[in-house]
């Protein structure tokens, strides 16, 4: 059994993990948000709310709420290439530069291509730039963020200008995004902004994107001593409070991000929703519930799984001995496909398992799909490569005669909605292989706290839905002959 990489916690507190992400999405797909998100229930949709959800909403899977936003915002897109407020017809920068990583994030997910209003976005963006490295404002709304907030929020436009000018290939961007870096860095001093929370945050984000880590690490300690020598201040509101456990996970400061996200699982309402503010939650009441807290709430629930494989990848093994009964299981599972099929190992991690089956397989084609780039390209020797999850699998309907899910199904924080992606990319007579770890046996194990391991019956019953002919057995793991309950396999034929 593979090392696990942190202290055990509580059953109780590992269920509300799972359960605090499927209710807060359960509660943006529940209907309110239409043509966009809003802020609050019944108030006007928010474009730049909308299109900073966007990238929230595809690594989880919500691909048909996603493009329903991507339509929206296209119809708000201005004949210059900037993106418009619903309450005025000028162009923002922050709106845009938020348009410009929603259109990124839809094009990188293979969804749909929208490349022409990405390049339009971006051109308005960098004209916005002037040589100097300052950003001007004189036509954007006069009541938004971009007039009122402090310049240092501008910060936040150059990400998605870096990011459009790597995969759109257009060199001046970049230039415009260096000079408007170095103008905001030398400018401005970090440690004493405007102590607004959620733009103290949002600046740290930005500037970790950018790769200044030790920059966005003194704005936060900077923000934090203003409010130790300000303690009679309202207490942040819940949104700025996930986005700072968000860049917490991001600058591996992995104990204060804990701590917060489990502050905010408190604070979490019947509905999945968060209230605007911690008061609403501790006297029980409904209160305004916040989008944005949502959204920040799911991605620093992403950010924490991210950051986790990132800093402890190197414990998990590379490699896997033949003898082993989890391979064995996989190789007999393999003979049933024909000589030359195309099966996908989805979350594959470095490819132990691709490894073996690489070369006793050398007509079937492999697709090799983990989120980790680090992982991937150490499968590049055993087949195609793709990044991508369980929960957007980077394929389309039935492209696949088998895929396989070995114990990567216990970290996917929706793994009913990830059993059914599987099934959505296996064509109709294809197959279906699981294999992770016994319900029972977790309470005794040391692992993360997202992590989930499964009855018998219930991945059968996801299976089931799609699929026919659904096996579940125990098998045998490491040096053992005989199987002792902890791994079990799923096989099933696609429906």
């Amino acid at each position: 059994m593979r090392r696990r990489c942190r202290a055990t916690w509580q059953t109780l507190t590992r269920s509300a993990d799972r359960a605090s992400v499927a209710a807060a999405i359960d509660w943006l797909r529940a209907g309110r948000h239409v043509p966009g998100m809003a802020p609050a229930p019944g108030e006007s949709a928010c474009p730049r709310l909308t299109a900073a959800t966007v990238p929230t909403l595809l690594p989880l899977g919500e691909v048909a709420l996603a493009r329903r936003f991507i339509d929206w915002l296209l119809s708000l897109q201005r004949p210059d290439g900037g993106f418009a407020s619903v309450s005025s017809d000028r162009g923002s920068l922050i709106g845009t530069a938020h348009a410009l990583g929603a259109l990124l994030a839809w094009q990188e997910a293979n969804h749909g291509t929208e490349r022409l209003a990405a390049e339009r976005a971006a051109s308005w963006l960098a004209r916005r730039i002037d040589a100097a490295g300052r950003f001007d404002v004189s036509g954007c709304p006069p009541t938004s963020i971009d007039r009122w907030a402090a310049p240092a929020i501008h910060v936040t436009c150059l990400p998605p200008l870096q990011q459009a000018s790597i995969k759109l290939g257009e060199p001046v961007w970049q230039n415009a995004v260096q000079r408007a870096a170095h103008h905001l860095r030398g400018s401005l001093d970090w440690a004493c902004l405007p102590r607004a929370a959620h733009l103290a945050a949002a600046a740290a984000g930005a500037w970790i994107e950018l790769g200044e880590q030790e920059l966005a690490r003194e704005i936060v300690l900077g923000y934090g001593n203003f409010e130790r020598r300000n303690p009679a201040r309202p207490p942040i509101c819940n949104a700025a409070l996930a986005h700072f456990a968000e860049i917490w996970y991001r600058l591996a400061e992995r104990t204060r991000a804990d701590r917060a996200l489990a502050c905010l699982q408190s604070r979490q309402l019947p509905t999945g929703a968060f209230p605007a503010h911690d008061s609403c939650a501790l006297r029980g009441a409904r209160g305004r519930e916040s989008a944005w807290a949502c959204k920040h709430f799911l991605d620093a629930s992403l950010a924490r799984v991210q950051t986790s494989f990132e800093q402890y990848g190197a414990d998990l093994p590379d490699r896997i001995d033949p003898t082993d009964g989890r391979f064995r299981a996989v190789h007999a599972w393999r003979r049933l496909l024909g000589p030359a099929a195309t099966i996908a190992d989805v979350g594959c991690g470095s490819g132990r398992f691709l490894r073996e089956l690489a070369p006793r397989f050398p007509a079937t084609r492999w697709i090799a799909i983990d989120p980790s780039p680090l992982a991937l390209e150490q499968c590049r020797a055993w087949g195609e490569c793709r990044p991508g999850g369980l929960l957007r699998i980077p394929a389309g309907d039935a492209e696949f005669d088998g895929a396989m899910a070995i114990e990567s199904l216990e970290h996917s924080l929706l793994p009913e909605r990830a059993v059914g992606e599987l099934c959505r990319v296996v064509r109709p007579g294809g197959r279906i292989v699981v294999i992770d770890k016994h319900r029972a046996k977790q309470r005794l194990s040391q692992h993360e706290p997202w992590e989930q391991w499964f009855w018998p019956e219930t991945v059968s019953a996801w299976l089931a839905r799609d699929c026919r002919e659904v096996v579940a057995r125990p098998i045998a793991h490491g040096a053992a002959l005989q199987p002792d309950g902890l791994f079990w396999c799923w096989e099933a034929t696609r429906g």
